[in-house]
């Protein structure tokens, strides 16, 4: 029961939420991807769009992590360069 508490509050006190899938469901993921959603959080998907019907939204989705990260430093940039 704590580790829920303390899973459901690491996500409402999130920036974003950086869901990894490996392929296997599970409930623990989903009902943070859940919160997330539900409180407007940027998600990123690393992996494949199965096993949850709410990976089909418009979440930026990489097969890696390295992709990912790729991906953030360039929005990263993008956004220095636009308040600049």
């Amino acid at each position: 029961r704590l580790q829920a508490k303390n899973d459901l509050n690491d996500v409402v006190n999130a920036d974003a939420l950086i869901y990894v899938n490996t392929g296997h469901k599970s409930e623990g993921k989903a009902t943070e991807l859940g919160v997330a959603l539900a409180m407007m959080k940027p998600i990123i998907l690393i992996g494949d769009r199965e096993n949850n019907i709410f990976l089909n939204l418009d979440i930026p989705s990489f097969p890696t992590i390295d992709e990912a990260i790729e991906w953030l430093r360039a929005e990263e940039r993008a956004a220095s360069v636009r308040t600049t």
